[in-house]
């Protein structure tokens, strides 16, 4: 039996390595189709999901830090990390995710049964708090912005908000709508902005100057209260979370950030299995499929908790490995010629996931992400796209 455990859990390592590099492609797809073919009662699936998905959490961030094909949770690590790989410094950002991973990561699962006795104890007020949270968020993304381009801002905001109310909780029907809208405003527009400037990469750096254990310990502790605020208010994305607590901290260094990034989207993971064992909530689409499957009792999660650690360590070197083996010659390449070609993969993929409509919700998040590349204003003023329609959801409109 022990074996056949770890034979899953090893094939959802795979499986989440996989579905980490190809942009488009999520663990929460992989995972309804191991449903399909699952018995109820079947835990062997359920570690592979487990696993699967936390390995995902670490290496989605080689294509969005590499390529600036961004994936749902990771789409603001394309700025900072992109800034760091046109400095040579590629793989050094890459590590700062993993170590915010493994640091987060491995608290979460410590962490995860006082955090499930806390949701139990605190369950009826967490929904009555996400229009506050989410309003102070539009606040702070308003204000946040220069003077002179805070009008600008404003319209960026509003902009990106009634795109996502039209796209999201419209009637356009949009499949993958989320895809295809951070394709555009984080993907799509700097694509277009390296090929125009025809921006060249410098020979990359190989190794990188670790940092101290301390410093990683309190960026893993802050993105773990990141990854726990998602779980406890499933309105609000990692993404989200991420750029409150940069607004609250104030000024933070580009490489705490991407710790940060790394952390709560692999803590966040984690978490959300707890949140099913304690409240029989769904917060992620793994939860979802888990929860389908199987009954989780202390016996079950102990196991998830298991191949949770399995999938950290699995999921820490693996990406290394890849950002290694990607960075070793891609200076050498025509970065113009390589961002054009990611470029047309990405519409090409937002054509074959989400049809007409898909490009047309692509297209639009283009142009809004252009005009804040062109304007100097801030992108991540577009995440308005997600935060208004959630908000006027949680406010009845």
């Amino acid at each position: 039996m022990l074996e056949t455990f770890l034979l899953f859990i090893l094939a959802g390592c795979i499986l989440g390595t996989i579905a980490g590099l190809t942009p488009g492609l999520h663990v929460n797809t992989i995972a309804m189709f191991v449903l399909a073919f699952a018995a109820h009662g079947d835990l062997p699936s359920v570690l592979l999901i487990a696993s699967m998905s936390v390995v995902q959490t670490f290496v989605d961030f080689v294509p969005s830090v590499l390529l600036g094909a961004p994936s749902n949770e990771t789409f603001l690590s394309v700025l900072p990390g992109h800034r760091m790989l046109l400095q040579g410094k590629g793989l050094f950002a890459i590590q700062l995710t993993i170590i915010g991973g493994l640091a987060a990561g491995l608290m979460a699962v410590a962490a995860g049964p006082l955090f499930a006795m806390f949701l139990r104890k605190g369950e009826a007020f967490f929904p009555a708090a996400i229009p506050f949270v989410l309003g102070t968020i539009l606040l702070m993304m308003a204000i946040g912005e220069k003077r002179k381009n805070m009008l600008l801002g404003i319209a960026v905001i509003l902009l990106s908000g009634l795109l996502g109310v039209a796209v999201l909780r419209g009637s356009a029907n949009v499949a993958n709508a989320l895809f295809c809208l951070m394709s555009g405003f984080f993907g799509a527009s700097g694509l277009i902005k390296s090929v125009w400037e025809k921006q060249k990469l410098c020979e990359q750096k190989t190794t990188a100057k670790p940092i101290g254990k301390a410093r990683a310990a309190k960026q893993g502790c802050v993105a773990l209260f990141g990854g726990a605020l998602v779980a406890l208010m499933p309105a609000i994305s990692c993404s989200e979370a991420a750029f409150v607590i940069r607004k609250i901290v104030g000024k933070i260094r580009t490489s705490d950030y991407l710790i940060l990034l790394g952390g709560i989207n692999t803590s966040n993971m984690i978490l959300s299995f707890f949140t099913l064992f304690a409240l029989g909530k769904t917060r992620t689409g793994s939860a979802v499929a888990m929860k389908q499957l199987l009954d989780i009792g202390t016996e079950q999660l102990l196991f998830i908790a298991a191949a949770c650690l399995i999938g950290i360590g699995f999921g820490a070197i693996a990406t290394v490995m890849l950002a290694r083996a990607a960075l070793r010659r891609i200076h050498l390449l025509d970065y113009k010629k390589i961002n054009a070609a990611i470029l047309v993969f990405l519409t090409a993929a937002v054509f074959a996931f989400s049809g007409t409509a898909g490009l047309l919700a692509f297209g639009s998040a283009t142009a809004i992400g252009l005009l804040t590349v062109c304007s100097g204003v801030r992108r991540t003023n577009c995440m308005a796209f997600l935060i208004i329609p959630t908000l006027l959801f949680y406010l009845g409109v």
